[in-house]
């Protein structure tokens, strides 16, 4: 109870700094709509209150209403917690406040209230990464954060809602694909940070589990690394937690999409009840269901290669903190309509999630798609031609090339679905093609 009383100390006192920052920076523009910031107290039932309000002069309504989330605890794995977006719309919808917002210091995400018949992630405007990358309450008195909020993003953030309030900015908001990526990314950073944090701490104690992971990395990823430079060290574990969480996400993704398909025999992917082998019995039960996509569609082995004896993608459920994370993805997963997600999202995911430097690292390059029709046109010729992609990433050279080859129509949602039969058959097509 202290700990939570603690956290809930911390908060308010973040809001109350954010209130005066912000009822400074409307002193100082009278051009903006925008009279005070106000804390609401406690409340009961639906009326809960909301951490901070934003009014407009003249209007006893707020124009913004949201929930503040601390680093570091459950609710502030990510502000695409469907159950914090949920808790702030409602609150936003009791009070009639035409914008909400969920904001867990590293992250804040501004949604439009007004937009009931889309799901809740849809309903987002703007997302700011404000780069701290806290993982608890404490760094939240940083004066650098302090500085960074009250300098730089709340003047963004008020500037944007002003022109949004005044009618002066009509276009904004972003595609559905790049609120699922940008959605991905923060529940990503529990299950990253929770794996490195685990790999550091068992390899300074078990010198049995570091010397393997020493060899996993330099023979299987062909990484180069200094296990006795402290910083080579942990950008190292880091590079491993990242690369094992994204694999297992991609994973993810093209099971929920080929589930979209079959949703009568396959099931939802959720987080098991952690058992005495616990990582490997939670590998293990995700294994079963990636076994059970391939054995449905009769494809995808490669994808999902469930049979592989794969000691390292275990060790993304060794942290009940990466496990916490896993658990918020799956939820985020199940808000989206996989059938409308555009077929190369996962090439999407990895160039917008990684850094170029990283990309250079790990070998990988995705190519866009206008591109790989212009390269495609003056490789493929004929029907009958044949193309061969052997370094194939995320298949758009090969899914493009086949709908070349057969005229396919590509501005269906259908055929740009990852589990459509169109992308389906353009892999068989390869594979019978290079047998």
């Amino acid at each position: 109870m202290s700990n939570l009383l603690e956290v809930r100390e911390n908060e308010v006192a973040f809001c109350a700094e954010v209130k005066s920052w912000a009822d400074a920076l409307f002193s100082s523009r009278p051009d903006w709509p925008f009279s005070h910031a106000k804390i609401e107290q406690y409340g009961t039932g639906n009326y809960r209150r909301s951490d901070l309000r934003v009014f407009c002069k003249g209007s006893q309504t707020p124009v913004l209403a949201g929930e503040v989330k601390l680093p570091g605890t459950p609710e502030g794995r990510s502000p695409f917690d469907p159950a914090l977006m949920r808790d702030a719309f409602e609150k936003a919808d009791n009070i009639q406040a035409p914008y909400f917002f969920t904001w867990n210091v590293n992250a804040f995400v501004l949604f439009d209230r007004s937009k009931w018949n889309v799901p809740m992630v849809e309903r987002r405007l703007k997302h700011w990464d404000l780069g701290f990358n806290l993982t608890s309450p404490g760094g939240c008195k940083s004066l650098e954060v302090h500085a960074c909020i009250r300098d730089k993003f709340l003047p963004e953030l008020f500037g944007m809602l002003a022109g949004i309030v005044e009618g002066k900015l009509v276009e904004w908001g972003a595609p559905p694909d790049d609120v699922f990526i940008r959605s991905l990314e923060d529940h990503l950073k529990w299950p990253v940070f929770g794996t490195r944090d685990y790999l550091i701490a068992a390899s300074a104690t078990d010198k049995a589990f570091s010397a393997r992971l020493q060899s996993w990395m330099a023979q299987e990823m062909n990484w180069t690394f200094d296990p006795y430079n402290a910083d080579n060290w942990r950008d190292t574990l880091e590079l491993a937690a990242r690369t094992l969480c994204y694999v297992f996400s991609n994973r993810a993704i093209f099971y929920e999409a080929i589930r979209a398909k079959y949703p009568d025999t396959l099931d939802p992917l959720k987080m098991p009840r952690r058992g005495d082998n616990e990582q490997r019995g939670i590998y293990d039960y995700f294994r079963d269901r990636f076994q059970r996509a391939v054995a449905e569609t009769g494809d995808y082995e490669p994808i999902f290669y469930p049979q592989a004896d794969d000691w390292a993608g275990a060790l993304i459920f060794a942290s009940e903190i990466a496990c916490q994370g896993w658990k918020g993805l799956f939820a985020n997963l199940g808000q989206y309509n996989f059938r409308e997600i555009p077929y190369d999202i996962i090439g999407g995911i990895f160039q917008k999630l990684i850094s170029p430097e990283e990309r250079q690292k790990f070998g990988q390059f995705y190519t866009n798609e206008d591109i790989i029709d212009i390269i495609n046109a003056f490789c493929i010729r004929r029907a009958g031609d044949i193309a061969i992609d052997p370094a194939c990433g995320s298949g758009s050279f090969l899914v493009r090339a086949y709908a070349r080859r057969t005229g396919a129509n590509w501005t269906s949602a259908s055929s740009n679905s990852l589990a459509s039969p169109t992308n389906r058959s353009a892999r068989k097509w390869w594979t019978s093609s290079i047998g």
